[in-house]
């Protein structure tokens, strides 16, 4: 018989089951870190530098003598520190965590719909995510220094906070949800004007009075404190308050004022965010669970507006947060970029997606009840 508390338990276990499955794929625990030191210049190779820097010589970055510059995932640097500090200058312990980072999300995002899904859908929800989390992350993201495997524990982090503020009306949570939401920007700065738009949603509703002026203050200044952690450490350094990486400051320059609008190039980022990855990288081939995923998500919100359904506060922010995060992948950033970053560009965006195609699978099943 299945039941919720089944599937409480088959969420929590997820988070062992990937830490194992990280365990098994890395024996003989080999350390790669003096490889990755030693090899070319790219971003795993960045941070592992930055990491190091971090542990052996203080939080500031002393090899950096100006403003923040790279790798644009400055907070990301920090988590790798932290395990370097914990578990020793190794990447077996950090390739693990990150690895229990996809359970952990998948157990987030299913407490965040938990109380939407029938125990059956439950089920299948979990066994779906799993295997997202298996194909697409872990199997070829998990096994890097890359800001990817804390972002999406983040967003969850904040889309699950944010629900459980908006129906217990706890300041706690409030203060967790603006935390959340400025830690993601400190660890993918590309996430900023989504940010902004995550934020005008609350301030809307606390000036429609549906959120308390309190809890709004303790999640605006939550979010603005933890979202200045590098201007803070700028400050501290060069004396200037640079709230983002130099680096990022180039790319919102290029992307906001010369954004990419060729017809050719949206319609491939177009196909490119809805699985067919070979139109921008001839390197990966069609993923057709995106397509259908994609499919059942728009399948979903045809029939909560055709039913004349109420949006609620939390699952507009997650509406809002995968319309302009798809916005800016097809119509924003360079195809160039796209192509060289993979498709872990849109993981975050897959993960958002993937909850609403089990909303959708129990709409149309209420129908056919009906």
């Amino acid at each position: 018989m299945i039941s919720k508390r089944t599937n409480d338990l088959l969420a929590c276990s997820l988070i062992l089951i990937f830490g194992m499955i990280a365990a098994i794929r890395l024996y003989p625990y080999q350390n790669e870190l003096a490889e990755i030191l030693n090899g070319p210049l790219d971003d795993w190779k960045m941070y592992a530098q930055t990491a190091l820097d971090i542990h052996s010589n203080g939080l500031s970055i002393p090899s950096v003598n100006g403003d923040y510059d790279y790798p644009n995932g400055f907070l990301y640097n920090y988590f790798i520190a932290i395990c370097f500090s914990i578990f020793g200058a190794n990447t077996i312990s950090i390739y693990i965590i990150q690895s229990c980072f996809i359970g952990l999300t998948i157990f987030l995002s299913y407490r965040t719909f938990r109380d939407h899904l029938r125990p059956m859908t439950g089920m299948i929800f979990l066994i779906v995510f799993f295997l997202f989390g298996l194909l697409d992350m872990n199997k070829y993201y998990s096994f890097r220094f890359l800001s990817e495997n804390l972002i999406i524990l983040l967003l969850a982090l904040f889309f699950y906070q944010t629900k459980k503020a908006i129906e217990t009306e706890s300041w706690l949570n409030f203060l967790s949800s603006g935390m959340f939401l400025g830690l993601g920007i400190m660890t993918r700065p590309n996430l900023f004007p989504i940010a902004l738009l995550m934020i005008m949603i609350f301030t809307f509703y606390t000036i429609k009075k549906k959120i308390n002026f309190s809890n709004y203050s303790i999640l605006l200044t939550s979010f603005v404190i933890c979202s200045s952690i590098l201007a803070l450490r700028n400050l501290s350094v060069t004396g200037n308050m640079t709230f983002f990486p130099v680096n990022s400051f180039t790319f919102f320059k290029q992307y906001f004022t010369h954004p990419d609008l060729m017809a050719e190039n949206i319609f491939h980022k177009l196909l490119f965010t809805g699985g067919y990855l070979s139109f921008i990288n001839p390197v990966f081939h069609w993923r057709p669970h995106w397509t259908i995923l994609w499919i059942i998500y728009f399948i979903y919100l045809i029939l909560k507006i055709r039913r004349k359904e109420n949006f609620e506060i939390w699952e507009k922010q997650m509406h809002l947060f995968i319309l302009s995060y798809a916005a800016m992948m097809i119509f924003v950033i360079d195809t160039n970029l796209i192509g060289c970053y993979g498709f872990r560009y849109i993981l975050p965006l897959v993960f958002t997606v993937l909850p609403f195609a089990f909303l959708s699978a129990e709409k149309v099943s209420s129908k056919r009840e009906v």
